[in-house]
């Protein structure tokens, strides 16, 4: 199962920040001619990220948001204990109850900004959510291996 995190960058922050860890890094650019660093290379475009399509307190009321889906998220997975078909009907129905929220998050899918900016709330609070993702993980362990459970998880944001 994968890690929480890539898409939300979904389910946004967490989703965000996670994210960034989990892409695979793109092609690499040759070198020019022989492989040497001299050469008549373009010179590299500008350094400047882009705009972020959010605000720091717009991000921040994400952030909280999408902790409390994940809170919420997490007691479903726990309440289920080992009963992988009911996890995952309690993953459905946490889903199915923010998709607003999920759908938001993903607003900021390939907003470099706005996932570096979601990563440092996530180390900035990183004390009061890590029980949070310490429950959410410890009930999908579980359950890890079972399908239904997975498929949830990716509609999950995760």
């Amino acid at each position: 199962m994968r890690s929480l995190g890539p898409a939300l960058a979904l389910v946004a922050g967490l989703i965000i920040a996670c994210k960034k860890h989990d892409a695979a890094t793109g092609p690499v650019a040759p070198l020019p001619g022989d492989g040497s660093a001299s050469g008549s290379a373009t010179p590299p475009g500008d350094p400047t990220p882009p705009p972020s399509n959010i605000s720091d307190a717009d991000l921040d009321k994400l952030m909280r948001d999408v902790m409390a889906y994940l809170g919420v998220l997490a007691g479903a997975v726990d309440a289920a204990g080992t009963d992988c078909p009911k996890m995952a009907a309690a993953i459905e129905k946490v889903t199915n109850e923010h998709t607003e929220l999920i759908s938001r998050a993903h607003t900021l899918d390939g907003d470099p900004s706005a996932e570096d900016r979601a990563e440092q709330w996530m180390k900035t609070n990183e004390a009061g959510i890590r029980p949070t993702f310490e429950k959410l993980f410890a009930g999908l362990k579980r359950c890890q291996s079972d399908a239904a459970v997975q498929a949830a998880m990716e509609k999950a944001g995760t």
